[in-house]
């Protein structure tokens, strides 16, 4: 194991991994999904990372845990938000990369998706701490219709892990 920090492949890797992020918020950031045309605008795909400002380690693995989703699923990223401020925004400045479910529902509302492309803003909701009560262990994600995608109870790195290596089996 220490061959591979003598011979640079960490930090080879640390440098893909965080282009492969890099580009994924570029191609799915808020920013540019905004400026996309009504009929490609309907068909993208959200995942919404929500919490309750409850302790700051368990509530930053639920963003952090969308945000991966996000990157897994090549779906924008939604920061849910509570009486209208971010999750710790006292404490951290969010980009121009997220959304807000505000943002969302107006963007939806003033492309028409409903109406013209039969689109509803529906979320799908699973529970991550009752697997039992969801197919979302043995289901195909990208062929999941919702346009939002909740995965309630990733509050520890244990969420993440497991949906990476979920997702690198396919």
């Amino acid at each position: 194991m220490g061959k591979d920090f003598e011979a640079g492949v960490v930090g080879k890797e640390t440098l893909r991994i965080r282009r492969i992020i890099e580009d994924h918020f570029v191609l799915n950031g808020a920013s540019r999904i905004r400026d996309l045309p009504p009929e490609q605008f309907c068909c993208h795909g959200f995942v919404l990372g929500k919490t309750a400002e409850a302790g700051f380690g368990n509530e930053m693995y639920k963003v952090l845990t969308a945000a991966a989703l996000s990157i897994m699923l090549n779906r924008s990223l939604i920061i849910g938000q509570t009486r209208g401020k971010y999750p710790f925004g006292d404490y951290i400045c969010y980009s121009n990369f997220t959304f807000t479910m505000n943002e969302v529902k107006h963007l939806w509302r003033q492309n028409d998706c409903e109406s013209k492309y039969g689109r509803q803003l529906v979320m799908r909701t699973d529970d991550f701490e009752k697997p039992a009560q969801t197919n979302v262990l043995c289901s195909n994600w990208k062929e999941w219709k919702q346009p939002i995608i909740w995965f309630e109870g990733t509050t520890d790195a244990v969420a993440a892990q497991f949906f990476l290596k979920i997702y690198t089996l396919r």
